[in-house]
């Protein structure tokens, strides 16, 4: 597990993640004594609804997943531990092992700090636009859907789609969410998303359907995405996607760097 930041930096990334997930595929947030659950709304699997920010002392850390997991039983949810190198204590791990939990693969964290950003080229045939109007909305989970492979079997919908077009109806209390979809000669071909509190922004939903990959047009919605946020004050703009991905070596490109990683420790796999 890399840890290239400090722990109260972690610490305060992680805030700062739940904090402009609130609202969208967080639906609430509760203090088990030891860590805090984050639960989820319309999205039910371990991803969005785990126990993080895992502090105890050595003798209480088996209460502390034992109450952990009634907690989730009680909401219905298969419980989950995000594990992070802030995470104590050190033996942490084991006891969930024990327990019968794995890790998913590690995500890494990453922090862009490198105001102002280096101006690239967007594609020539490329037009980016942010989401204006409900419809426009329609056409961005279309595209974050097909992107991301979440229909199957003529589903028309998904809870990752409804959360994000629930928070774009009712946006969350504190924190503004700009979403930007990107044309070709008309049609949708990428996405991406920024999400704002203060002066801290997350980017998320970044998502080209396979179709249209290779083309430059998911480096270019970020690019998008990361100048806006600038635009509006960001000083810090976080992200997370899969450690050793080539979206990790991208975002390196555009001047993001590792922080740390993590991992969701679960009984079933999703």
């Amino acid at each position: 597990m890399i840890r290239n930041i400090s722990v109260s930096e972690i610490e305060e990334a992680v805030r700062i993640h739940w904090k402009l997930q609130l609202g969208s595929y967080f639906d609430s947030v509760h203090d088990l004594s030891g860590s805090v659950y984050n639960l989820g709304g319309l999205v039910t699997d371990y991803y969005w609804n785990y126990a993080g920010m895992i502090n105890t002392k050595p003798n209480e850390a088996e209460a502390l997943i034992k109450r952990i997991i009634e907690f989730a039983g009680k909401h219905n949810r298969e419980p989950a531990f995000y594990i992070d190198p802030s995470t104590k204590p050190d033996n942490f791990t084991e006891l969930l092992t024990t327990a019968g939990f794995h890790p998913d693969d590690d995500e890494i964290w990453m922090f862009f700090n490198e105001f102002p950003i280096d101006l690239r080229p967007q594609p020539s045939d490329l037009d980016i636009k942010e989401v204006a109007s409900p419809n426009d909305m329609k056409i961005f989970v279309d595209v974050f859907h097909d992107a991301y492979e979440f229909l199957e079997g003529g589903e028309t919908s998904s809870t990752y789609g409804d959360s994000l077009m629930e928070a774009y109806q009712n946006q969350p209390k504190e924190v503004n969410i700009y979403h930007f979809i990107g044309r070709r000669s008309g049609e949708p071909v990428s996405v991406s998303s920024i999400y704002m509190s203060g002066s801290d922004a997350g980017l998320y939903n970044v998502g080209t359907p396979i179709s249209n990959r290779g083309c430059g047009y998911g480096t270019a919605l970020s690019v998008h995405a990361i100048k806006f946020a600038e635009s509006k004050g960001a000083k810090k703009i976080i992200l997370q996607t899969e450690l050793g991905d080539v979206a990790e070596q991208l975002y390196k490109k555009l001047g993001f760097t590792q922080a740390f990683s993590a991992a969701i420790w679960a009984k079933a796999e999703e």
